[in-house]
């Protein structure tokens, strides 16, 4: 019987996996301080949130409901309207650093 070699990718890394690559570009790849108050989830959680939900294929309610709570039960739940604002506000040239960084980390099996 052949064996075959299972390929890492986004869907198949545990959440918590992905929560600390992604903490770990946030820390290397700081964004710039804006005027205004100091956003109450960190960033990391919402681009975590963002690649579950991607990996997963889930709507952002059982998101928000279900696989959030599961996956990162230390971390807050942010509500469904933050999300989708704090999504809104990450540029796209920051998702492609984030791609970009973690492909090369993990030596292309991270997408």
């Amino acid at each position: 019987m052949k064996r075959r070699n299972a390929s890492i990718t986004l869907s198949t890394l545990p959440a918590r996996t992905i929560y600390h690559a992604v903490l770990q570009f946030t820390q290397q790849h700081p964004r710039p301080h804006t005027k205004g108050r100091k956003p109450l989830y960190p960033e990391a959680l919402i681009l975590t949130l963002a690649l579950l939900r991607t990996a997963r294929r889930a709507s952002y309610r059982h998101l928000l409901f279900c696989l959030a709570p599961e996956a990162l039960p230390d971390q807050p739940v942010p509500a469904l309207g933050t999300l989708l604002y704090r999504l809104k506000t990450i540029s796209d040239e920051r998702w492609h650093a984030l791609l970009r960084d973690q492909v090369v980390s993990a030596g292309g099996a991270f997408v």
